[in-house]
């Protein structure tokens, strides 16, 4: 499976699974994803896309309310605060 997605000044989350790619788009002007020929163009922050393989990209949906739970998973260790390690 070959995606592509082409972010414009923005921040996206991407979920790669082995048979599928879900793209996020955060923040930003615009998210391309393309896949099979065929180019979905996100413009509205909080939309996802999903690919999967052999198949165009799914047109844009909203991401439902909470499905973003994941993204504390970016927040480190306060490194000012943290122990060192012996």
């Amino acid at each position: 499976m070959t995606a592509i997605t082409p972010i414009m000044a923005g921040i996206t989350i991407l979920d790669v699974q082995p048979t599928k790619t879900t793209s996020t788009f955060l923040y930003g002007n615009k998210m391309e994803v393309t896949g099979q020929g065929k180019t979905q163009n996100v413009t509205r922050p909080g939309s996802q896309v999903t690919t999967s393989a052999a198949k165009p990209p799914t047109p844009p949906t909203i991401v439902p309310p909470g499905s973003l739970h994941h993204i504390s998973n970016l927040e480190g260790e306060d490194l000012l605060h943290a122990k060192p390690a012996k």
